[in-house]
């Protein structure tokens, strides 16, 4: 069963009023199904996001730590970490960015806890995609109206992350080497 009930984003202008995205914004998905791949491509085709994609909880995890993420669409039942120790881990090491949960559970419980170990919000499948594109969007001007993509000790430009507390350059991802002197300046 498709996780999804509405397809109409296919058609921006007949999902949001002819409304797009915040440009330039990159989503990370993880989730393992592959429908969820193909309909998230096309949302972010279709609002201006770019969407990079983990298939298990660890990758999830190397990817958020390691790029230049603007929001985690983050499914809870993955392949080797749930989405509740993914949440757990990228909150411990200072990963801010808006975590939106999927999940087919609706279940109080687990809302309650994605909720409160650090998600931002909790969505169940089957979900209107519609509804979808509208959080995506309202915790991306939220983030960007509320932060100027800076965190204490963690500074972000496009392609490059200058991480001071554990003197780390990070350009597109990957590492940068740099002399203490080097990163001082």
């Amino acid at each position: 069963m498709s996780p999804f009930t509405d397809y109409s984003i296919l058609n921006p202008a007949a999902s949001l009023g002819g409304r797009t995205g915040i440009n330039e914004a990159t989503v990370l998905v993880v989730d393992d199904d592959p429908s969820m791949h193909d309909i998230l491509t096309v949302l972010g085709q279709q609002h201006g996001f770019t969407i990079q994609f983990a298939e298990d909880g660890l990758d999830g995890v190397r990817l958020a730590e390691s790029s230049d993420i603007d929001l985690i669409i983050l499914d809870l039942t993955l392949p080797g970490l749930t989405g509740f120790d993914v949440c757990r881990r990228l909150r411990a090491t200072g990963v801010e960015v808006p975590i939106i949960m999927v999940s087919a559970s609706s279940d109080p419980v687990d809302v309650v806890v994605g909720l409160e170990i650090g998600a931002d919000d909790y969505i169940i499948k089957p979900f209107e995609v519609r509804e979808l594109a509208a959080r995506i969007n309202a915790k991306l001007r939220r983030q960007r109206t509320t932060q100027s993509q800076v965190r204490p000790g963690r500074l972000k430009f496009p392609g490059l992350i200058v991480d001071v507390g554990r003197h780390e350059v990070l350009r597109d991802g990957k590492p940068v080497t740099l002399t203490p002197t080097e990163f001082d300046l």
